[in-house]
């Protein structure tokens, strides 16, 4: 073959071998890509709705809260907030069902402005592991992309805590915190730090209703919660 030829079918393979890459790079990226239901803008607010307790443990619809919230607290595509707000078209509620040895969890997301309900997610397990799944689900059906997922998904049990008395008493306190019942949450969130004192988020919400009751002790509070966040995540609790 002559060797003036190789230069074009160098440049040839070349084309072949971009093209390829480029068609491997935009697969990936349509699989990955999430789009969210019409009327939500990215990073818009989903207002809590209900949540249902089916199960003989009457913690576990407040800790589902808590937990839910620390999971969802990781999205950069959605917030979510107490209460049907103003304007608010997007509500979650939860259902929490016994399930073998563990509990199942169904998200339900509720559209008020298309009179409509769909159950997003379902998951089942530990209290905590099912509400990972549940979280992820809703923050794919809002948008966020399996990537960004990937980068900001640490398990609440590390992020937050994996006790449940924790996670109930941290449910109750973002309640009454959103509610301006500074000195309920207060106290609920200082029962969550009793049941767990490496509970980052709950010495912040008691530290933010400390200092709304002018309580100085919120300014520690704070710090403590900040120092706990920088540290990181929790390690990994053996299996």
């Amino acid at each position: 073959m002559p060797s003036d030829q190789l230069p074009e079918h160098g440049s040839r393979r070349t084309a072949i071998l971009t093209a390829i890459v480029g068609f491997a790079v935009l697969a990936a990226v349509t699989l990955t890509r999430a789009r969210p239901p019409g009327g939500f803008e990215p990073g818009g607010a989903i207002g809590w709705g209900t949540i249902t307790n089916r199960t003989a443990d009457p913690r576990l619809g407040s800790a589902a809260r808590g937990a839910l919230d620390i999971a969802l607290g990781q999205s950069g595509a959605l917030r979510l907030v107490a209460g049907r707000h103003p304007g608010g078209r997007f509500h979650l509620d939860l259902i929490v069902e016994p399930a073998g040895g563990g509990v199942r969890v169904l998200a339900v997301i509720r559209d008020s402005a298309a009179a409509r309900a769909d159950t997003m997610a379902v998951e089942e397990g530990s209290l905590p592991d099912a509400i990972d799944g549940v979280g992820g689900s809703v923050r794919s059906a809002f948008g966020e992309r399996r990537t960004e997922r990937d980068r900001a998904s640490v398990p609440v049990a590390r992020l937050g805590s994996a006790s449940l008395d924790a996670l109930a008493a941290y449910g109750d306190a973002i309640v009454f915190e959103a509610g301006g019942a500074d000195s309920a949450a207060v106290v609920a969130a200082r029962l969550a730090v009793a049941a767990d004192s490496g509970f980052a988020q709950a010495w912040l919400v008691a530290g933010l209703g400390a200092l709304a009751l002018r309580n100085q002790d919120g300014a520690a509070w704070i710090v403590r919660g900040k120092a706990l966040l920088a540290r990181g995540p929790r390690p990994a609790t053996p299996p």
